[in-house]
């Protein structure tokens, strides 16, 4: 089962023009399905009723997010770092 909410980061691959690139994705799980973003992408978003359904959904996404760009942006947003980590805090 995928761990909810926990900002971990996944990585997939998409083929946009001819390379695979690593991008960045983070699903977030509650009850109601699935939440998956880009960092790197902004605005690029989607949702599925599980895991599978939103990364193949995000991976779509991806894909079309890419088309409207030219490669020097690519290249850009795509090389930007994003870490990901736990931090541990006190609830009541």
């Amino acid at each position: 089962m995928f761990p909810q909410r926990t900002g971990r980061e996944l990585r997939t691959d998409t083929t946009g023009r001819g390379k695979a690139k690593k991008v960045n994705v983070i699903i977030e799980q509650d009850e109601n399905g699935c939440y998956a973003y880009c960092p790197q992408l902004e605005g690029c978003q989607s949702q599925g009723k599980n895991v599978e359904e939103a990364l193949s959904r995000i991976r779509e996404a991806i894909d079309l997010y890419l088309e409207t760009l030219t490669p020097e942006e690519i290249r850009d947003r795509l090389s930007r770092d994003v870490l990901t980590t736990a931090v541990e805090v006190k609830v009541a």
